[in-house]
């Protein structure tokens, strides 16, 4: 529920940590939405279906439209999928592309 200026200030410490150099709010662009405001989604939580192979996990992973669109989080990462670490270790993978 943060507004998006305040996050992308947040979102730009953590990078400036992480790098360990400077990065300005105005350098990126976050793009996001609400999965839990969503009325179109209410929250939900979906699981794999009895045929999804670890392929599917895989491809959700990578880049769209030439490497210009990352998606991470626990849905993107076999080993640990639907956990929290799964979705910080996704996170990890997806910023070292990035850079």
């Amino acid at each position: 529920m943060m507004p998006e200026d305040e996050l992308k200030e947040l979102i730009a410490k953590r990078l400036t940590l992480f790098m360990n150099s400077t990065v300005e709010s105005s350098h990126f662009d976050i793009y996001r939405s609400s999965w839990r405001s969503n009325p179109n989604i209410g929250g939900a939580y979906s699981m794999p279906g009895v045929q999804t192979e670890l392929s599917h996990w895989t491809d959700m992973a990578k880049p769209i439209d030439d490497r210009s669109w990352f998606f991470a989080g626990e849905h993107t990462y076999s080993i640990y999928r639907g956990t929290t670490h799964g979705a910080l270790l996704s996170g990890q993978v997806a910023a070292k592309k990035i850079l």
